[in-house]
C-alpha cells in the first residue's frame, strides 16, 4: 500500500490548498479531514488548536499509512506546527501568509487579513517582524465562517456580509498596494478580494504544493500507478458538499 498525504483544516478551507496539490502532485494519494466539528479554529485558543490536531493526526495514523501531514489552515500553522514537529517523526508541513512573495512584487504598504488567533501567535509575529515597517495586519474574526456560510450556499444575502467586512477593512486601512491571505478559507474567495481590494492578492497555497512535491518526489511509496480522488471525511455536519467544490477548485486558475 502505498503511502498517504494527510491533511487537516477546520473545514472548507483547506481544499484551496489541497487543489493546488493534485495539479502539481496528482498520483499522491490525499487524506482530508475537515474538523467541522471544532470549527472555527480562528475563534478558540492556541492550546486547544493544538491538542485538536495533535488527536487528529494520531487518529489517521492509527488507520491509514501516512507518510506526509499538511497543515492547510494558518490557525493550526500558527499554534501547533512547531510543538507537533518534536512529537512525531512523520514530516509535517504548515501553511504560512505569502508575505515575502507580496513584499517583493511591491514598494508599497501589504495588508495582510488573517484571523485573531494566528495574530497573535509568536510564529506568525515572527514571521512579520523582519517587514514590520512594510505590513498592515488586520485581524478578522468573522471572514473565514462568512466565506463558510457564502459557499454552502451562494446567494447575494450570504455575500453581502462578506463584501462588507472586506470594504470596512479598506476603510480602516485604505494605503496598500498588495493584499496577503493569511487563511485558506479567504484563498476560496480570492477573486472576490481582489475585485473589492482592487490590488494584487497573494496566499501561500502554491508554496505548500511545491513543498510537497519536494518531499514525495524522490519517494517511490508515496507514488500511485493511477490517479485517485482524495478521500475526504467529516468530524461534524456541514451544508457544503466537499467533493463537488474540490472538483470546481481543480479547474480553476489560482
Amino acid at each position: 500500500m502505498n503511502k498517504k498525504v494527510l491533511f487537516i483544516d477546520s473545514g472548507i478551507g483547506g481544499l484551496s490548498t489541497l487543489a493546488q496539490c493534485l495539479k502539481l502532485c496528482p498520483t499522491l494519494s490525499f487524506v482530508y479531514i475537515a474538523d467541522t466539528k471544532n470549527a472555527p479554529y480562528g475563534n478558540r485558543d492556541s492550546a486547544k488548536v493544538a491538542s485538536i490536531i495533535k488527536k487528529l493526526i494520531s487518529r489517521e495514523l492509527s488507520k491509514n499509512n501516512i507518510g506526509l501531514v499538511v497543515l492547510a489552515c494558518n490557525t493550526a500553522t500558527a499554534c501547533a506546527i512547531d510543538e507537533l514537529r518534536t512529537q512525531t517523526d512523520i514530516h509535517i508541513i504548515g501553511i504560512e501568509p505569502a508575505i515575502l512573495p507580496a513584499i517583493n512584487s511591491t514598494n508599497g504598504k501589504i495588508l495582510v487579513l488573517a484571523t485573531p488567533l494566528t495574530c497573535m501567535q509568536p510564529r506568525f509575529e515572527a514571521l512579520c517582524k523582519p517587514f514590520a515597517d512594510r505590513l498592515i495586519i488586520s485581524p478578522q474574526p468573522t471572514l473565514a465562517s462568512l466565506i463558510e456560510a457564502y459557499i454552502a450556499d451562494k446567494t447575494p444575502q450570504n455575500l453581502e456580509p462578506i463584501i462588507k467586512v472586506l470594504k470596512l477593512s479598506i476603510k480602516t486601512n485604505p494605503n496598500f498596494s498588495a493584499v496577503v491571505l493569511g487563511c485558506t478559507h479567504y484563498s476560496l474567495i480570492k477573486e472576490i478580494i481582489q475585485s473589492v481590494m482592487n490590488a494584487p492578492v497573494f496566499d501561500g497555497n502554491f508554496g505548500v504544493a511545491r513543498e510537497v512535491f519536494r518531499q514525495t518526489i524522490n519517494t517511490p511509496s508515496f507514488l500511485s500507478p493511477t490517479k485517485t480522488f482524495p478521500e475526504i471525511k467529516q468530524t461534524g455536519k456541514s451544508k457544503t458538499p466537499y467533493h463537488k467544490l474540490l472538483e470546481q477548485l481543480m479547474n480553476k486558475n489560482f
